[in-house]
């Protein structure tokens, strides 16, 4: 017959008798997870701000990129890519995990892009 309060009962079965912490340990593993999140929430927001805190020259510098061909680009966790058809390439910080791309024509299919 279980016996017991809270989150700790006592099973007992003649004058043997077992205690059955469930409860407290769900709360304990629960509570540590709660912790695990709340640090990784801290590392992500301190991460973030130290990305908003440099100056926009660190943040954003401007590259030119001259292309035979076309070219193509992509952003991916804040590292963005411009590529060349051909296989010139810069890659870059980007905060905003976006970029600015102003491109020219230079005749016979060539073109330079600004990117920042």
């Amino acid at each position: 017959v279980p016996v017991g309060y809270g989150g700790a009962t006592q099973n007992c079965v003649g004058s043997q008798c077992n205690q059955n912490n469930f409860g407290r340990r769900k709360r304990a593993i629960v509570a540590k997870l709660l912790e695990e999140a709340e640090k990784i929430t801290e590392d992500l927001v301190k991460a973030e701000q130290e990305i908003q805190d440099r100056s926009p020259a660190e943040a954003s510098p401007v590259h030119i990129l001259e292309c035979s061909g076309p070219s193509t680009s992509s952003c991916n966790n804040h590292l963005c890519t411009v590529k060349c058809s051909d296989g010139k390439k810069v890659e870059m910080e980007c905060p905003s995990n976006s970029l600015d791309i102003l491109s020219s024509s230079l005749g016979d299919g060539a073109t330079s892009s600004k990117v920042s």
